[in-house]
């Protein structure tokens, strides 16, 4: 199938209707409900076997009064409204089938058509909001609210750190340059020329190990990345640092190598090659 191919169509295969809020709300004040109420404009189609037998996702749906389809493929399902909000439910963020998905999805270049991992729609109908509109695929909200700067990744560091923009994104977060906008900083090492300004800033200064171990825990919805458990991956301060300590007693000596050690840095015998 061509990527540049419009969005198939395939069968609708089930619907979910409900009294909507703005219904409620216009019944109460005695106006005329809107016969275009998003709720009754919102489908799911649900992407491959495995989740089409899942019942938390189903019963989920229908919390969230979302109308129903099923797909194996990366198309639309048939019969949907046009100009409808759709969102599709895919619980697998790389390979074959979701490169495709995404590649079409993003031709639209519209959020009323995005595509939502399992812990997004099972987080949002426990919490009784709508899903998130988005341009962006989202896996979960775990990083919902945090805006990530990453700095002092080096030129042969690019694809490692375009993963991790890749993931936070997935997990709901925000990614700008300008390291005074952000809550949280991601950095490889303390060599970079603005993590003084971060520190000076206040800024979270995180390892790329915070981003893989909220990732591992993507499927749990009441994860936050701001769990204290998560900020314990917090960089160290001496990370890729050397240090060599002259003038000092062995005691002395042996308790900074030691501090040096258990903050990130390497601790080195007084004449070899260090950046301290």
């Amino acid at each position: 199938m061509d990527d540049d191919a419009p969005l198939e169509k395939t069968e609708r295969v089930s619907s979910a209707e409900a009294t909507t809020n703005n219904e409620k709300s216009a019944a109460s004040n005695g106006d005329k409900p809107n016969v275009q109420d998003s709720s009754r404009d919102s489908w799911m189609c649900v992407v491959g076997e495995e989740l089409r037998t899942n019942d938390d996702v189903t019963t989920s749906g229908k919390a969230l009064n979302l109308s129903v389809a099923y797909t194996t493929e990366p198309v639309i399902p048939d019969n949907v409204p046009s100009g409808c909000v759709l969102a599709f439910i895919c619980n697998e963020f790389d390979g074959p089938l979701f490169e495709k998905l995404w590649s079409r999805v993003r031709s639209l270049k519209s959020s009323r058509v995005r595509i939502l991992g399992p812990p997004c729609l099972h987080y949002c109908a426990a919490a009784k909001v709508d899903l998130p509109l988005t341009r962006r695929p989202i896996y979960s909200l775990s990083m919902s609210g945090v805006s990530v700067c990453f700095m002092g990744f080096k030129a042969g560091e690019k694809k490692t750190m375009d993963s991790l923009v890749n993931l936070v994104r997935h997990m709901g977060a925000d990614v700008r340059t300008d390291v005074s906008e952000v809550s949280h900083v991601v950095a490889p090492g303390v060599t970079s020329s603005r993590y003084e300004r971060a520190v000076a800033l206040g800024k979270s200064i995180m390892s790329t190990e915070w981003i893989t171990e909220c990732w591992k825990q993507r499927d749990q919805i009441n994860v936050r990345a701001t769990d204290e458990k998560l900020m314990h991956y917090r960089l160290p301060p001496f990370t890729d640092l050397t240090l060599s300590f002259y003038g000092f007693d062995e005691e002395d000596r042996s308790q900074m190598e030691d501090f040096c050690q258990q903050y990130g840095g390497t601790a080195v015998p007084f004449g070899e090659l260090c950046t301290h």
